[in-house]
């Protein structure tokens, strides 16, 4: 089930609609919604204009969005583990987790969120290869 809202017309204050995120981009696109129209969550009673759901901030942002998008979280970075285990246990394969932990943030700066995320995805799994081969390279070495 899908979170619900409350909206209501700028210039109407008295009546209002509960609707999905769905049916609030679908209006936001077709024209029976505007940016300048309020909305504010079933449970809450602060009401805000429909060009701050999704993130949509500004004139140019709604202008280049022709179609809503939820709220995204930053997506971690393990920037800080990239560095430790590149420094500790495998830094041929930990510089990799280093360069992919640094451009999250840029990423998510400039709005590529999806290439952000997989960024991150590839921090993770190169912070984890580096590990694993840490351990087997350091368990080789200590065993000789």
């Amino acid at each position: 089930m899908s979170a619900l809202y409350k909206v209501r017309k700028a210039e109407q204050k008295e009546s209002e609609l509960s609707l999905t995120f769905k049916q609030i981009c679908e209006g936001l696109n077709d024209g029976s919604l505007t940016y300048d129209d309020m909305f504010c969550s079933v449970y809450d009673t602060e009401w805000k204009q429909l060009r701050y759901l999704g993130g949509i901030q500004t004139d140019n942002d709604i202008k280049n969005n022709a179609s809503c998008h939820p709220i995204r979280n930053k997506p971690y970075n393990y920037l800080a583990w990239s560095i430790i285990l590149t420094m500790f246990c495998f830094p041929p394969i930990g510089i990799f987790a280093v360069f992919s932990a640094a451009s999250v943030d840029s990423l998510w700066i400039e709005k590529k969120y999806k290439e952000a995320d997989i960024a991150s995805k590839n921090a993770e799994r190169y912070c984890t290869i580096t590990f694993i081969t840490g351990l087997v390279v350091w368990m080789i070495y200590l065993s000789i």
